[in-house]
């Protein structure tokens, strides 16, 4: 038996399993072993109701959040997606070191393959050489982008982190946390990245910086090939996730169980991010 609760099985299966075999051993130690044959018998029966219960009432949660599964999953894929390609745009690659036909495929499952294929092939191998390349408007635009990713992540997991697989929001969070970091590496010191060694200044001791701008490239290289390793895992799990199959589509049904204000936040963020998902072009 599959019970979908660690609490139900520690609080009710195993208990009630304890029971049914102390029952057992003891109608055979014991002269009145009918008695405890039947005691046994009930709590096995209880079990198996237990566990035709909760198989019921999962299908149903899965038959009634199926659509919005399905959408949640599709804005995790955008997530993803983005927070691959805003590398490859810091990183000054054009848009064909991705198939074309492969981005443009109607199946999702190609798409996000390609997209894992040049994070993983492509992006991580350059990332310690494409970021001491990065200018000062690079990464201006990178944070940016950044901070549009990090927001809609955060979003995400706050409006939706219930109905989250528990094995992707830890890596939504280390996500999370690796673009932060960059974020917070570059606004502490915006006057070193991207800046030219010839070009930069001397510290009070009248020491050059440019040690500390290589230890800056080399710790924002680690935190940009942690993140493209991450969306690769979502995207592989996105890509052996259940296909469910709807007979109708309602429109904005995936905000059905939201709050007023939460609707409200949600369809602001969204346009700030579809607009940024584009202006990658690689979906």
């Amino acid at each position: 038996m599959v019970f979908s609760s660690r609490f139900l099985r520690w609080r009710l299966v195993y208990p009630i399993s304890a029971a049914a075999l102390l029952s057992f051993s003891l109608a055979i130690f014991r002269s009145a072993g009918g008695l405890f044959i039947n005691l046994g018998m009930t709590f096995l029966g209880i079990l198996v109701t237990v566990a035709y219960v909760d198989l019921v009432l999962r299908e149903h949660q899965a038959r009634q959040w199926a659509e919005t599964l399905d959408r949640i999953n599709k804005r995790l894929d955008n997530l993803a997606t983005v927070a691959s390609a805003q590398f490859r745009v810091a990183f000054g690659l054009t848009p064909d070191v991705c198939d074309e036909v492969a981005m443009q495929s109607s199946d999702d499952r190609l798409r996000r393959t390609e997209v894992a294929r040049v994070a993983e092939q492509v992006l991580r191998p350059i990332a310690a050489q494409r970021v001491a390349a990065i200018n000062r408007e690079g990464w201006r635009n990178l944070n940016r982008q950044l901070q549009i990713t990090w927001n809609f992540g955060d979003h995400l997991m706050e409006l939706h982190g219930t109905q989250l697989n528990p094995e992707v929001f830890p890596i939504l969070m280390d996500i999370q946390d690796r673009m932060w970091s960059l974020m917070n590496r570059y606004s502490a010191f915006p006057d070193v990245l991207g800046v030219p060694d010839n070009e930069l200044s001397l510290n009070t001791r009248g020491e050059s910086v440019v040690p500390l701008k290589r230890s800056l490239e080399h710790s924002m290289a680690k935190d940009i090939s942690a993140v493209l390793d991450l969306t690769v895992r979502i995207l592989n799990y996105l890509n052996h996730a259940p296909i469910r199959r709807v007979r109708t589509i309602r429109a904005k049904s995936s905000l059905i169980s939201l709050k007023p204000s939460e609707k409200s936040t949600l369809e602001n963020l969204l346009p700030e991010f579809l607009e940024s998902l584009e202006s990658t072009r690689i979906l």
